[in-house]
């Protein structure tokens, strides 16, 4: 188990995961990105490797990215284990948001830790175009936060090395677009 991290695993990427990071990277290569910014987690930081050097960039770890602390759900090879937390994560995607890990985190400290990770972000590159690399549940909080700002969004995970993109304007984070995944077709 790795402690800081929360889980009993940390995968690299599959050779799927690399051909989704190298679509992912040339589909943001054409944005001009100033930064890239990812989870603490080896498969995101390994994606954000890819997008950062098809950009020309070097790319950074943000602590407040990170997947979900499972908690005492965390064991990944564990099968009861994996089916609880599926219905956890099914549950906050859909809405539901009373859940929580056992002895982990729930879907408002998810939130609170996002939004740090994207208020650094945000202070150490103003206006910046920047990619941020990390996981669903990271991915679904930052979401929210526009959310809280008028705009729906989708209850869906979105699929690996997909693109979700949002614009902060005046402080407040606006979804554009969410899970666009045409690059990996």
């Amino acid at each position: 188990m790795n402690p800081r991290l929360g889980r009993s695993d940390d995968p690299p990427l599959t050779a799927r995961g690399r051909d989704q990071a190298g679509r992912a990277a040339a589909a943001l290569a054409s944005v001009g990105l100033d930064g890239v910014y990812s989870s603490p987690l080896r498969r995101a930081r390994e994606t954000a490797e890819v997008v950062a050097a098809a950009a020309g960039l070097s790319a950074l770890v943000v602590e407040g990215l990170g997947e979900v602390d499972m908690g005492a759900l965390s064991d990944a090879t564990a099968e009861e284990g994996r089916t609880e937390r599926e219905a956890i994560f099914s549950a906050w995607l859909a809405g539901d948001r009373s859940r929580s890990f056992p002895a982990g985190e729930t879907f408002a400290a998810v939130t609170r830790r996002v939004a740090e990770g994207l208020r650094a972000i945000a202070a150490a590159a103003p206006g910046a175009r920047v990619a941020v690399v990390t996981h669903r549940m990271p991915i679904a909080a930052a979401a929210e936060l526009c959310r809280a700002r008028g705009v729906a969004i989708p209850r869906a995970a979105c699929a690996n090395g997909s693109i979700t993109t949002l614009r902060e304007e005046a402080g407040r984070l606006h979804l554009v677009e969410w899970c666009d995944a045409r690059h990996l077709a």
